[in-house]
C-alpha cells in the first residue's frame, strides 16, 4: 500500500481523527488539507473565507491538493467542500478515496457548537448543504464507509481491509435451508447446506473475497446477524430468506437500515411455484434478485455483487 489515502465527508465526519489513527497504524504521514493551506497562506481558513470569499479558498484547495497528490504514503484529511470543485473530484476519483458517512443529526450535534467552522449556520441550512453534497461524496469515493456505531479504530481497520484488497461478503440463509439435501430434493437438490457454504468460501478465497456464512430458522437471529454485518464492516450481503421472503417486513426493514448492497437469491424458480411464493417483501430492499439456478444462484450473486462493489 504505497499510495495516498484520501478521506472525504461532511464537516464533523471525523476525517482528521480517523486520519491520524490510520496514518499511525500504517506508518504514513498524516496531512490535514485545511492545515496545509493555513500553513502555506499563514492565515486561518475562517479568515480566508471572511477576507477573500469561498471561491478564492476553493482555488487554494485545488492548488494544494495537486501538490499533495505528487507525494506518496500520505493519509489526507480533506475539507467538507472538497467535492464542490470539478478539478478536485477528477483527482480524487483516481485515488483511494473513502467517504466517511454519518447520519446528519450525528454530524450536526458535533459541529453546531464549533465557531471555527465558517459554513455552520442553523439546522435547516446545514441540512440543505448536506443533502446537496451527499451524492457528490458518494460519486467521488472509491468506497463508502458507514460510521454510525463504530469506533475510530474499527473504521481505520475497515479502511485498511479495503486497501489490502480483500472484500468481505456475508451469505445468509433462512428457515429450513439447513435441511438442504433432505428437504424436497426434487426441488432443492441432493447436496447439503454445509457443502454449499464450503464451496462458497473456497470460491471466495480464489477471488480474494472473505465469505462468511450464517443460517437460522429464527427471524430475530437473522436480524441480529444483519446488524452485526453492519458493525463488522461487511461490504455486501447475499440472502436467501426462505419463507421469510414472503412476509417478513422486519427482515426487509433490517436490510434497508444497514445501507449495504444486498442480493436476494433463491434455489428454485419461485415465480413458477405456488402463488404465495411469487411475492417477495424483501426484494425491494435488495439491488437484485437471482432465482432458479439451483446452488449456482449463490455464485452468480457473488460474482454480480463483487463486480458492483468494485465498480462503486
Amino acid at each position: 500500500m504505497n499510495r495516498n489515502i484520501y478521506l472525504i465527508g461532511f464537516m464533523g465526519s471525523g476525517k482528521s481523527t480517523i486520519g491520524k489513527v490510520l496514518a499511525d497504524v500504517l506508518g504514513y504521514e498524516w496531512v490535514d488539507l485545511d492545515h496545509y493551506i493555513e500553513k502555506q497562506q499563514k492565515i486561518a481558513v475562517k479568515e480566508i473565507f471572511e477576507a477573500y470569499g469561498e471561491p478564492y479558498f476553493r482555488q487554494l484547495e485545488v492548488n494544494c491538493l495537486k501538490e499533495i497528490a505528487d507525494q506518496r504514503n500520505l493519509v489526507v484529511s480533506t475539507g467538507g467542500g472538497i467535492i464542490t470543485t470539478l478539478e478536485n473530484v477528477k483527482l480524487l476519483k483516481n485515488e483511494k478515496t473513502f467517504y466517511l458517512k454519518w447520519h446528519f443529526d450525528t454530524l450536526f450535534s458535533r459541529v453546531s457548537q464549533d465557531q471555527n467552522r465558517p459554513l455552520v449556520k442553523n439546522y435547516n441550512q446545514l441540512l440543505a448543504l448536506y443533502l446537496t453534497r451527499e451524492k457528490l461524496y458518494e460519486d467521488t469515493s472509491f468506497r463508502v464507509i458507514e460510521g454510525e456505531g463504530k469506533s475510530v479504530t474499527y473504521i481505520a481497520k475497515e479502511i485498511m481491509s479495503v486497501m489490502e484488497g480483500k472484500m468481505k461478503i456475508a451469505v445468509i440463509n433462512g428457515p429450513n435451508l439447513n435441511f438442504l439435501g433432505i428437504r424436497e430434493p426434487q426441488i432443492y437438490g441432493n447436496s447439503s447446506l454445509e457443502n454449499l457454504e464450503n464451496d462458497l468460501i473456497t470460491y471466495g478465497k480464489q477471488e480474494n473475497i472473505e465469505v462468511s456464512c450464517f443460517q437460522s430458522n429464527y427471524e430475530g437471529a437473522i436480524i441480529d446477524f444483519l446488524q452485526k454485518c453492519y458493525h463488522e464492516g461487511i461490504e455486501g450481503i447475499i440472502i436467501n430468506p426462505g419463507a421469510y421472503t414472503h412476509y417478513s417486513y422486519a427482515i426487509a426493514d433490517a436490510l434497508k437500515s444497514i445501507s449495504k448492497p444486498v442480493v436476494e437469491v433463491h434455489i428454485s424458480h419461485i415465480h413458477d411455484r405456488e402463488e404465495f411464493r411469487r411475492h417477495s417483501v424483501t426484494a425491494p430492499a435488495c439491488i437484485g434478485v437471482i432465482e432458479g439456478f439451483g446452488f449456482d444462484s449463490y455464485f452468480i450473486a457473488l460474482d454480480a455483487l463483487t463486480k458492483k462493489l468494485k465498480n462503486h
